[in-house]
This record gives C-alpha cells, structure tokens and sequence, in this order.
C-alpha cells in the first residue's frame, strides 16, 4: 500500500485466511496500471486488469 506510487490502495479492516488486512483499492480513477503492485506483492495476490476485461481464473492442476 505505501509502495503504490499513486496511492491507489490502502489496508482493509478485514482479515484474510491467513490473519492479514489485504490491500484494497480505495482510488481506482488514480491506478495507471504500471503493474507495480503486482510486482512486490508477496503472495502473488494482486493483479490489474484494464476495464471490461474478465479478471483472470486461476488455474488448478491435479498431482494425479
């Protein structure tokens, strides 16, 4: 959240699975999709899409 050069995100109040506040987009008018978020976000969890794009779906792969 202070890493996003146009403060776009801020900390939620709610708790994920692992007992942490995710990010939450408080200002989405100010997001240029520079992928910033995407690159130090630790698990992974933050992706951008441009508007009218489906969010993407990901994909589970059996071990069998």
């Amino acid at each position: 959240m202070e890493y996003c050069p146009r403060q776009v995100l801020e900390v939620s109040i709610e708790f994920n699975a692992k007992g942490y506040h995710p990010p939450r987009v408080a200002q989405p008018e100010r997001c240029v999709h520079c992928g910033f978020c995407q690159m130090i976000c630790p698990e992974f969890a933050i992706w951008t899409t441009l508007q009218g794009e489906k969010a993407p779906v990901p994909e589970i792969k059996n071990k069998a």
